[in-house]
């Protein structure tokens, strides 16, 4: 029997201690909204009716974490970053698992001349778990080796959250898939579903050119705020005779050499020229039940080719899945993906 997304899943949560411990039950939920991005981390905010106490009242941020269950099979996790408790009911928020590395400094100096930046990457995240790993390490998973260069990290100096961001401006994208950290190179191929199309998808569904990612020109500097110490590490791109003069300014002070800014610089424009074209349902539309995929199939990354001819504007090519939004309560679940063009591939 084929696998399809499913029209009316049933939710479930399970708050255990953190790095997967024990667990303080399993509770049915009046809300759950969660979801799943590309180069961000996200969020599950769940609604709980008043009379739902019992072991719920020992949850403490930071100590515990979520695990949010969908037809029995495990679809998010992350640590609780707020518990709120009234008359009214309860909500409790939680963040990915990525969450952590932005309250993890860079506790040892790192200096790269030839890594690819995806070994750059799992040598942040390694240093920022080292000294308490909330059982995430063995779950990180890496693909290809993305734009080789020269970077350079200094202990104590930002969180790794913040550098992992940084290198995603040109180099890396990462997500997270439950209680796994992926990491791959720009516009790296994860997979690929079938076809999309108008059929596809309930209610409504647009069509979207975004000129706010758009790039015919990128400069990479050193900035550090001040203008007499700017130093242009890389650039690529100019004038484009149909689009004009589109400039994408990046500070990284971590790039140690010329050919790594100059390659991100690159991808950075590959990636915003043309404008994207982005596909994304409206607030109440989603993805049809029928679709022929599983929602553990939805992650950011893979490649979902897309024909939309409902449309004024058609769209007709590979697109990437860059988050899905979902939101269940007793109405029902709405699942709504964010598709965007396949970018610059810079993979190994």
């Amino acid at each position: 029997m084929a696998v399809k997304l499913g029209c009316n899943p049933s939710y479930e949560v399970v708050i255990t201690y953190r790095g997967n411990g024990a667990s303080l039950g399993s509770f049915e939920p009046e809300k759950v909204a969660w979801g799943r991005a590309r180069d961000t981390w996200t969020e599950a905010r769940i609604d709980f009716p008043a009379n739902c106490c019992g072991n719920l009242a020992q949850v403490r941020s930071w100590s515990h974490e979520v695990h949010v269950y969908r037809d029995g099979e495990e679809v998010w996790v992350g640590p609780i970053v707020i518990d709120s408790s009234c008359r009214s009911g309860g909500t409790m928020i939680a963040r990915d698992m990525w969450w952590w590395l932005a309250r993890r400094v860079i506790h040892n100096d790192h200096v790269s001349t030839s890594q690819g930046a995806v070994s750059i990457a799992l040598d942040l995240i390694t240093d920022g778990f080292a000294p308490d790993d909330p059982d995430v390490l063995q779950y990180v998973t890496t693909y290809g080796a993305g734009i080789l260069g020269g970077r350079s990290y200094k202990a104590n100096s930002r969180y790794v959250y913040d550098a992992l961001t940084d290198l995603a401006k040109g180099s890396i994208d990462f997500t997270a898939i439950g209680r796994r950290l992926v990491v791959m190179p720009q516009g790296y191929k994860l997979g690929q579903l079938p076809l999309l199309t108008c059929e596809s998808f309930q209610g409504d569904v647009c069509v979207t050119d975004d000129g706010s990612g758009a790039a015919t020109r990128a400069i990479f500097t050193n900035s550090t705020g001040s203008d007499e110490s700017i130093t242009v590490l890389g650039e690529s791109g100019g004038v484009d005779p149909y689009f004009g003069l589109v400039e994408v300014l990046v500070s990284d002070q971590t790039i140690t050499d010329p050919a790594t800014a100059a390659d991100a610089a690159r991808a950075t424009v590959a990636k915003g020229n043309p404008p994207p074209l982005l596909v994304q349902p409206p607030d109440g539309s989603a993805l049809s039940g029928d679709v022929p995929f599983g929602i553990n199939d939805l992650v950011p990354g893979v490649t979902v080719p897309v024909l939309l001819d409902c449309l004024c504007r058609t769209a007709k090519q590979d697109m990437r899945l860059n988050k899905i939004d979902v939101t269940w309560d007793s109405t029902g679940e709405v699942v709504g993906p964010l598709l965007e063009p396949v970018g610059a591939d810079v993979s190994d």
